[in-house]
C-alpha cells in the first residue's frame, strides 16, 4: 500500500514540476522528466519485469495529463523499463553511479523514442530534437537525486516490486 501511495506522489510531482521551474537555466525548454525518473528507478530496484507494468501505468497517466495520442508515453516508458529491467527474479543492489547513468541513458532514450513515436503524427526529425534531449536527461539525473536517495532509505516501492519489506514475505 505505501508503493502505490509513493508512486502517487511521485506522479503528482512529476505532474506539477513543469509549472514550478523557472525560466532560467533553460530548465522550461530542457526541464528534468520525473516521469522517466520513476520509470528508471523501479526498473533498476524491481525483481524481473515487474517494473515493465508499472512504466505503462505510469506512461498512461502521462498521457493523460498531457496532450499527446493515449498510449505514446505508455509506449516510451514501457520500451525504457524494458530496457533496464534485469530478468532475473533477484537482482543486485544497483549502485548510486550505475543508476545515475541509468537515468541518464534513459533520459536520452525516452526523449529519442519520443521523436521517433510522434513522426506518423506529422512530427519532424531535426537534429536539435535529438540533442536537445542530453540537458534534459541530465537536469533529470540532478533532480532525481534527492528523491533516489529517500525511496532507498524508507524503501518505499519495494511492496510494488515484489520485494521483501521489513522481513515480511514478498
Amino acid at each position: 500500500m505505501l508503493g502505490v501511495i509513493a508512486v502517487l506522489g511521485w506522479l503528482l510531482l512529476a505532474a506539477a514540476l513543469p509549472d514550478l521551474l523557472p525560466d532560467r537555466l533553460g530548465l522550461m525548454h530542457a526541464g528534468p522528466d520525473l516521469w522517466v525518473a520513476l520509470v528508471v528507478y523501479l526498473a533498476c530496484r524491481g525483481r524481473g519485469y515487474a517494473a515493465v507494468g508499472w512504466a505503462v501505468v505510469v506512461g498512461v497517466c502521462r498521457d493523460v495529463q498531457s496532450l499527446d495520442p493515449l498510449g505514446t508515453h505508455a509506449f516510451v516508458l514501457g520500451l525504457v523499463a524494458l530496457v533496464f529491467a534485469e530478468g532475473a527474479r533477484d537482482r543486485g543492489r544497483v549502485g548510486a553511479g550505475t543508476r545515475a547513468a541509468c537515468l541518464l541513458a534513459g533520459g536520452v532514450l525516452a526523449a529519442w523514442a519520443y521523436t521517433l513515436r510522434m513522426l506518423p503524427l506529422g512530427g519532424g526529425l531535426s537534429g536539435r530534437d535529438l540533442l536537445s534531449a542530453f540537458p534534459a536527461a541530465a537536469w533529470t539525473v540532478v533532480a532525481a537525486a534527492p528523491l533516489y536517495a529517500i525511496s532507498d532509505a524508507l524503501r518505499l516501492f519495494d511492496d510494488v516490486l515484489g520485494r521483501r519489506r521489513h522481513g515480511l514475505p514478498a
